[in-house]
């Protein structure tokens, strides 16, 4: 406690001023990026919020592809979600939500969403895929569930190889109905890798050189796109059953610990300056 003597005067101003420099520090400390607020802007192609809660259009935060249209079965919902103001919730019979033809362009990739399984009746219900048909060979990335309750993985490159598809090797803690789990796939030119919360649940060697590209073929959330419906419909669709939300694609690998970081709550944080411009900052935990 500071004396009020003058003895004491200049001693009470320099803590005064040391004190105003600490909390200074401090505030200025807690506006800075820390290690364990990841960059997850770095190679973002786009970032589905699903956060709009009513309307006919899902939209992507980053503004770089196109956004994406509700179709059948696929409903907003604010009371299931995981994040954010809403998520989408898949009838797994003719929900969806489709986008105009758009590309990963890159050297690597990452498919990632929170997903709540409602059921599995459709073993291999699609998280996202862009394809034209049902196919390996006709799918240039392909991210959903499989007969057994785990994640699957299809990748096509642009050096000709046939497209392998990667299938989690967890049996023994697959994805459960009715609970939310952080799922992501990524491939970094060497190997394809499958994470479920956080936790890398299966790899396969895949070289290449990058993401096989056509500005022809459609993308959607929940199902394969309408173009991939054929004449066996019940058998190509591959509709979800559940709720999806904060879905996002990067043109690179996320390494073990940004993936971490998403599957512990952190997501994309994205502003528009006043000059229109999209300003990309420091991953945000979003509630």
């Amino acid at each position: 406690m500071c004396r009020t003597r003058r003895t004491h005067r200049g001693g009470c101003a320099d803590m005064k001023r040391l004190l105003m420099a600490s909390a200074m520090t401090l505030i200025a400390a807690a506006l800075l990026p820390t290690e364990a607020a990841a960059d997850l802007t770095a190679g973002l192609v786009a970032y589905f919020p699903l956060d709009e809660g009513s309307g006919a259009v899902a939209g992507d935060a980053t503004g770089n592809v196109p956004d994406g249209e509700m179709i059948g079965g696929a409903q907003w919902d604010s009371a299931t979600k995981k994040a954010g103001a809403s998520a989408v919730t898949f009838d797994g019979s003719s929900g969806l939500i489709e986008f105009e033809p758009f590309d990963v362009e890159g050297s690597g990739i990452t498919l990632a969403a929170w997903i709540q399984p409602e059921s599995f009746g459709i073993g291999d219900g699609r998280i996202i895929t862009k394809a034209n048909e049902w196919l390996a060979d006709d799918h240039w990335w392909m991210f959903s569930t499989i007969d057994g309750n785990v994640l699957r993985f299809r990748l096509k490159t642009d050096d000709g190889q046939a497209v392998p598809t990667l299938i989690a090797t967890n049996l023994g803690d697959p994805l459960k109905v009715g609970q939310w789990h952080h799922v992501a796939a990524t491939w970094d030119g060497a190997d394809m890798k499958l994470w479920q919360d956080g936790a890398e649940v299966g790899a396969l060697p895949k070289g290449g050189d990058k993401v096989a590209v056509d500005d022809g073929v459609k993308v959607a959330i929940g199902s394969q796109p309408t173009d991939a419906f054929a004449a066996d419909a019940a058998r190509v669709k591959k509709y979800f059953h559940g709720t999806i939300d904060d879905v996002v694609i990067y043109s690179r690998a996320l390494d073990e610990g940004e993936i971490g970081d998403l599957a512990g709550g952190l997501s994309p944080d994205l502003a528009v300056d006043p000059r229109g411009k999209l300003a990309t900052a420091w991953g945000t935990l979003k509630r």
